[in-house]
């Protein structure tokens, strides 16, 4: 019995390095591999794939009402959320005045009378193009507001924008209902 038990102790053991020692190779075949035996080594590869899509919200000021000539409002903002882009990527703001950041009369036969405004903006977290920390009062063409910086997986990028609007004196102004319209507009740029 002795004898048995040592024999099948050495035939267990050779199958074992035997198995260990047969090379086994993967086959990708669409979703799943099979793995079989084969006396010679082969290989195959797949693929390990992750996809991450960009991704940014930004938040424009609701509408903005002086109530009396030479008001100063703040508290409007703009901001920006969960800024996730390719690599070398920024999310951009542009703004442009209908009117020349002149509130125009609303009674569209006075053609002349207007109440003129100045937009300034600050920001610790955002880049304010240089012409708006000063605050720019003319212009109809779209110009840079601000630039939100990219963030990674782990911590988005994000960015608020403080926006004051003052309004002049009224000097070339009649009684009546004045504005002028805002528009942002969103994008991706390169970084500079």
């Amino acid at each position: 019995m002795k004898k048995f038990k040592t024999m099948l102790a050495a035939t267990a053991a050779v199958m074992a390095i035997s198995a260990m020692a047969a090379p086994m190779s993967a086959f990708a075949t669409g979703s799943e591999q099979t793995f079989n035996y084969s006396a010679t080594d082969q290989t195959d590869d797949i693929a390990v794939t992750y996809s991450n899509d960009p991704t940014f919200t930004v938040t424009i000021p609701a509408d903005v009402s002086f109530t009396t000539l030479e008001e100063t409002k703040t508290g409007s903002t703009l901001s920006a959320s969960d800024v996730f882009l390719a690599h070398g990527k920024v999310v951009t703001v542009s703004i442009a005045s209908a009117n020349g950041y002149q509130m125009k009369n609303t009674d569209t036969t006075d053609t002349t009378s207007y109440i003129g405004y100045t937009l300034s903006a600050t920001s610790a977290n955002a880049t304010v193009a240089d012409a708006f920390s000063t605050g720019v009062s003319s212009g109809t063409t779209s110009q840079l507001l601000a630039t939100f910086a990219n963030g990674n997986a782990a911590t988005k990028g994000s960015g608020t924008v403080n926006l004051t609007f003052v309004n002049d004196n009224g000097s070339h102004a009649v009684a009546g209902s004045y504005a002028d319209t805002l528009t942002f507009t969103i994008a991706v740029a390169d970084a500079t």
